[in-house]
Parts: structure tokens; C-alpha cells; sequence
């Protein structure tokens, strides 16, 4: 079956093109095309040593690490705050009162937005949020938690053009968003790139259009650029930009001497192979450029500190990289591609590294495999060291949050591996332990539909839809499986227009229906339905589900934006 990747929906930047949307509940990123997912994405928190938490200037400007500075408390009257069990109070929702409170306080605001069911959110807490020095810093902004199952939490997602599960953003005390942090550093990159936008305020807007009009930048603004969140930038920036000539005009204008210069180098040589495997107006790279991108990445394979910070791109890009900066046979593809295999060794042998990284370094290693033939068997020594790695992740990772991000990973690599029996075993044993068992249900699912098992494939779509959680979530799921009854089920008309009817009807209970995630989910089952009935076979069918979605329309305030986008559901049928 094809490798996929379970990570949680994000997308990727501006390059529309590599965007697949999976059938099941998970977010599949797929490989070969690399494909960008709805929405999460990518990598996991590395956890290493401890770094200084009170910095000077920064305690002065924002009010200290004691317990005397002005950290909202639980004991608000107006807002309400709760702990995750990381010992950090967050602001629950209200975020109209988080922005009016930052003001106030003359505060940032760091705005996590994320969901109980995505890997990636796991991992985070499993790690970043419960440090010491994220808990101390979380005194200094106002720290806010948006489920996006909360009410109206798709309308916010929609107004801050959020890009998936997670996504951390820091605002400045007047409101104006400063950065956006990803996935996939480590504690000290975090908390530095933290402190950095708190204490500067100056938009990562602001410092790429300086970067595209040559101002060359201060060491600080080049960390936060290396240090922004692409791929969830939703065409904030890369829109209006050249994106391969803007990372490389950073890389040259911070210098190879900048800490950071292998991630911008890197930034560059990413974006430039996305811009030359694009489907519409690809950007090919000159022989020049290849021999130059070359060179950077041999440096860069040569230095562990720099490959154990950029773990995840060279294990999502590393294949790309080999294919499009060398030739097919040759001895500098040779050379490369056991570069690239040794800084897979070492991610996977780094103890301090989270299990997620050194799990992902054998899914580079089965894509160095695959790179002159996608159907290449998995070789036996590879086998071996994912069975022998997904059964040490297993064995050793305990806690829930850990678990769920980890399982996650080992399944991604199994089903890389082609060991699909491993996969579902390892599925199936973790549906009875994990709190949100629906999320890996819908991997059985695929897993069913990809063995040709549509009846088995059917049953976990539709259990995982029944056991999962909050209006976007079920709402996810209930498509999902609308979605494999259409394909799976044509005929079955009377089930598809039961399901579909029974998601519009859940959604009136709900409040700000029609935005982002769900506004997209609702977009793809219009689709889903059209097509279904392009032989106009099911037009009763499509008038009981259009006359259920009216009744939702008529519950929308009139001066509410989402209600004309409601009233034009299926309006093509």
C-alpha cells in the first residue's frame, strides 16, 4: 500500500499543489508526491537539557518570574482558566477577554490552538508544556487554550487563518500577531524564539519584507525567521513572495556564521525543491544551483548538532533532496544518500531525542530506498530495525500524551515498511488503551479499505465517527464516513442520506458552524454528494439533505457571514 503518515492536518505553506485530502479520519501526508495535509503537521518536540529561564530585560519589560508578578490567577472573576496538568493556568476559550486582559496587563498573548485527538498536540504537551521553562514564561504572556472543539473556536480559527493541529501563535499586548512557533524544536530553541518575540514585537511580516528588499536583518530577527512556522503561514507572507528567493536571500544575508544558518540554508533548499516539483509553473533548478544546494547539504550532513536540529526536514525531504540535487547512479547520488542514512543513524541513536524523531529516522532510510523505485521492497535490515524500534516505543512510552503521538509514529513507519499486519495489530492493541481510540480507528479503516475489506473498512469509519468527541471532531469523522459509504456503498442510498442528514442535524446544537475546518469538511461533502449523484440517480436523496441543511441556515443570525455560505449547500444539485 502507499506509505502515509499520520500526522495531524497542516498545510504547507502556499504550495497548494502537494495537498491530498485523506479518506479517513487521520491526516494522512503522504509520500511520493510529498503531499501537504489539510492541515497539521509535521515533527515532534525535541526535549534536551534546561536553559536559564529569567532573562534580565525580559523580566523587565514583561514583569518578572516571581510568583509576585501579574500572571492572571484562577480566581477571576470574569475568565475562566484551567490546568492541563502541566501546572500552567491557561485562559479557556474566551479569547475576546485573553486580548482585553493583554492589554491590560501590557502582556503578549501566546495562543495555543489545538485539538484533544491530534498527535503533534500530544507531543507538545507531552513536552514543551510541561517544562519548567515554559511553565516560568507562561507568567510573563497571557497563555490562552483553544480547543477546536469549543464553541466559536472554528470562527477564531478562520479570523487568526490558523493552519491546522497545532498551531502557536504570539500576539503583541495591542493585538498584532508577532510569529507563528512550529513544531519540531527543541525546549531551548522554543523558549529563546519565545522570548525573542515577546521582548521585540516586531512581526515576522515586517522582517521578511525587509529580507525581500535587502535591509539586511539583526542576529535576533534571523532567528525568528529561521524560526517561523512556514508551513502554517496559510499565504500571510509566502503569497507575496518568491518563497524560494526569500529563504535564500536569508540564508545569504544571515551568514553562515549565524547559529542558525543551517536551518535557513535548509529553508532554502526545501522550498526550492517543492518550487521544482510543483504541478503547475514547477521552478527546475539550474545545474549550478544543484552543484551549490549540493554543497550546503553535505555541510550540513557533516554537522550533528545542525542535523539533530533539523531532524524532520531531512527525514520528510531528505529522498527529494538526493533526487533533485543529484543524478540517478551516480557517484555524488551515492555519496549523498549515505550521508543521509549515517544523520538518520544519529537521530535514531539520540537518547535526549523525543521517540517520534528516532521512530520517523527509519521512515528516511525506507525513503532513500525508494527513491529510483516507489515499489521497492523494504530490505530485511530495515525490517528488522523498525520491528525491533516500534517494539522499544511501545514497551517504553507510558503516559497517554506520549502514547498518542508515539503509537502514531510507530504505525506512519510500519505502514512505510509495507508491514501493514504489524500496523494493525499495534491499532488494534491501542484502541483499548488510548483516550481518543477513534483517531486510530480510522487507520484501521484505511488499512481494511487498502486489503480490499470494504465491509470491515465501513464498520471502523463508522464506529470511530460514534465514538468521537465535539462539534468540528464529529463532524470530521461523520464526513469521513459519509465519505466511504459513497465509495464503498454507492447504492446504499438510503444509509448516506440517513448519516448526512444526522450530521446537519448534530450541527444545530452547535455554534459558529460554517467556519474554517468544518466550512472545509462541509465544502468536500457538497462535493462528495455531487458527485455522487452526477447521473441525477439520487435527487431525492439530495433534496432531504438540502431540506435538513435549511433548517441549520434558518438558525444563523441574518449578519452572520457563515449563513450565506450555508444557504448556497448543494445549490448546484
Amino acid at each position: 500500500m502507499s506509505n502515509s503518515l499520520f500526522f495531524n492536518e497542516v498545510t504547507l505553506g502556499s504550495d497548494s499543489s502537494r495537498v491530498k485530502e485523506p479518506r479517513s479520519g487521520l491526516c494522512l501526508l503522504r509520500r511520493r508526491p510529498l503531499i501537504r495535509v489539510e492541515q497539521e503537521i509535521s515533527g515532534v518536540i525535541r526535549f534536551r537539557a534546561a536553559i536559564v529561564v529569567c532573562v534580565t530585560w525580559l523580566l523587565l519589560s514583561l514583569g518578572g518570574c516571581s510568583e509576585s508578578g501579574n500572571a492572571p490567577t484562577p480566581s477571576s472573576p470574569t475568565l475562566e482558566y484551567f490546568d492541563d496538568g502541566t501546572g500552567i493556568q491557561w485562559l479557556n476559550g474566551d479569547v475576546e477577554g485573553a486580548f482585553a486582559l493583554a492589554a491590560e496587563q501590557n502582556k503578549p498573548l501566546f495562543l495555543y490552538w489545538g485539538a484533544e485527538w491530534c498527535p503533534p498536540c500530544h507531543a507538545i504537551k507531552a513536552t514543551v508544556f510541561k517544562t519548567r521553562e515554559f511553565r516560568e514564561r507562561s507568567e510573563l504572556f497571557i497563555p490562552v487554550y483553544l480547543d477546536g472543539d469549543t464553541e466559536d473556536a472554528q470562527r477564531y480559527g478562520e479570523q487568526f487563518a490558523v493552519m491546522g493541529y497545532p498551531t502557536m501563535i504570539v500576539f503583541s499586548p495591542g493585538g498584532q500577531e508577532i510569529t507563528r512557533i512550529p513544531n519540531g524544536i527543541d525546549i531551548q530553541a522554543f523558549a529563546e524564539v519565545l522570548d525573542l518575540a515577546m521582548s521585540s514585537l516586531r512581526p515576522l511580516t515586517d522582517i521578511a519584507l525587509s529580507i525581500a528588499a535587502g535591509q539586511p536583518p539583526d542576529a535576533r530577527d534571523c532567528t525568528l525567521f529561521a524560526y517561523y512556522s512556514w508551513e502554517q503561514d496559510n499565504d500571510r507572507i509566502l503569497a507575496e513572495q518568491d518563497s524560494t528567493l526569500l529563504f535564500r536571500s536569508a540564508a545569504q544575508q544571515c551568514g553562515k556564521d549565524h547559529p542558525d544558518g543551517p536551518r535557513l540554508d535548509l529553508l532554502y533548499l526545501e522550498y526550492a525543491v517543492r518550487a521544482a516539483a510543483r504541478d503547475d509553473n514547477p521552478v527546475p533548478l539550474s545545474m549550478d544551483d544543484q552543484q551549490v544546494a549540493l554543497a550546503q547539504l553535505i555541510v550540513i550532513l557533516a554537522n550533528p548538532d545542525a542535523i539533530r536540529s533539523n531532524a524532520m526536514t531531512l527525514i520528510r525531504f531528505g529522498d527529494e533532496f538526493a533526487a533533485t540535487f543529484t543524478d540517478p547512479k551516480s557517484v555524488e547520488r551515492t555519496a549523498l544518500v549515505d550521508a543521509l542514512r549515517s544523520a538518520f543513524d544519529l537521530i535514531a541513536a539520540d537518547e535526549e531525542a523525543f521517540p517520534t524523531d528516532r521512530l520517523y529516522a527509519s521512515m528516511g532510510k525506507r525513503s532513500l530506498e525508494q527513491i529510483d523505485d516507489p515499489d521497492a521492497p523494504v530490505s530485511d535490515a530495515l525490517e528488522a530495525e523498525i520491528l525491533s524500534r516500534v517494539a522499544w516505543a511501545d514497551a517504553t512510552t507510558t503516559t497517554p500524551h506520549e502514547r498518542q503521538a508515539v503509537i502514531n509514529a510507530a504505525a506512519n513507519v510500519l505502514i512505510a515498511a509495507g508491514l501493514d499486519d504489524h500496523a494493525e495489530a499495534l491499532l488494534l492493541r491501542e484502541i483499548e488503551r488510548s483516550k481518543q481510540p477513534y483517531y486510530f480507528m480510522s487507520g484501521l479503516a484505511e488499512l481494511a479499505e487498502e486489503d480490499g475489506n470494504s465491509a470491515a473498512a465501513l464498520a471502523w469509519l463508522k464506529r470511530a465517527h460514534e465514538g468521537s468527541r465535539g462539534p468540528a471532531t464529529r463532524f470530521q469523522w461523520g464526513q469521513n464516513y459519509v465519505a466511504g459509504l459513497i465509495r464503498l456503498t454507492p447504492g446504499d442510498a438510503a444509509t448516506i442520506e440517513a448519516q448526512t442528514v444526522n450530521l446537519f442535524e448534530e450541527l444545530q446544537r452547535s455554534v459558529g458552524v460554517f467556519y474554517h475546518r468544518t466550512a472545509r469538511r462541509i465544502t468536500q461533502l457538497e462535493e462528495q454528494l455531487l458527485e455522487w449523484n452526477s447521473n441525477g440517480d439520487y435527487d431525492a436523496q439530495l433534496d432531504a439533505i438540502r431540506t435538513a441543511v435549511n433548517d441549520l441556515c434558518a438558525a444563523i443570525p441574518n449578519e452572520d457571514s457563515s449563513r450565506a455560505r450555508c444557504e448556497t449547500f448543494l445549490a448546484a444539485a
